[in-house]
């Protein structure tokens, strides 16, 4: 029966992943899982709870591998260095084993499109995570966090590891490549690196 509630979420995650969940019918997932179709309701009671529960997955796969390295990045003597191995992390997590292809974008449907699972995602992995972004930027600019102009410069940092995901293909097609390779992805790290530290360098000279 675990096998079942197990083939259940990694079924639901790729379909959910790709075509959301209102795109993908209960009937449907049943049978790419192979399993009864009466397995849903008995393991989660309804689409949107299995859906939740592919969302409650995809959390704690994060918080169990990103948000220890987090964490541990924290550098109060030197903010731009915490602020860069944080953003930087984060981007090699959304490409790393330990998030699969339908896990990332699923992660990423929600940010543009938020529904009701949302809420979870936002308090338990994005809200900490830009809330120390944001108060090293603060230390950084020598103001207060909850600044206008500190929250903006988190949100727009922060959204650059998000954007070499949401816009892959068109990068992929524009370099005449089929995947991101690890040289790629690691010149995108170095790019975003120091997109960071101008960003900031900039700001603290504006300020």
């Amino acid at each position: 029966m675990k096998n079942t509630k197990s083939k259940l979420l990694a079924t639901a995650a790729k379909m959910f992943a790709r075509r959301g969940m209102d795109g993908v019918s209960t009937r449907e997932l049943a049978k790419a899982a192979n399993v009864n179709l009466c397995a849903i309701n008995y393991y989660f009671g309804s689409k949107q709870n299995l859906y939740e529960a592919v969302i409650d997955s995809l959390i704690q796969t994060i918080t169990d591998s990103l948000l220890i390295v987090i964490n541990h990045q924290s550098e109060q003597n030197n903010p731009l260095n915490g602020i860069k191995n944080i953003i930087g992390n984060f981007f090699d997590f959304l490409y790393s084993d330990s998030v699969s292809d339908s896990q990332a974008m699923l992660m990423i449907n929600e940010i543009i499109s938020p529904s009701k699972a949302y809420e979870q995602i936002y308090a338990k992995i994005l809200k900490p995570v830009h809330k120390q972004i944001s108060q090293m930027v603060a230390s950084y600019l020598d103001t207060d966090e909850k600044d206008t102009k500190v929250l903006i410069l988190t949100h727009t940092l922060f959204g650059q590891a998000v954007i070499f995901r949401i816009h892959k293909e068109a990068l992929l097609r524009q370099m005449n490549l089929k995947i991101y390779d690890k040289q790629l992805l690691q010149n995108i790290r170095k790019h975003i690196e120091e997109n960071c530290e101008a960003i900031l360098e900039a700001a603290r000279r504006n300020a």
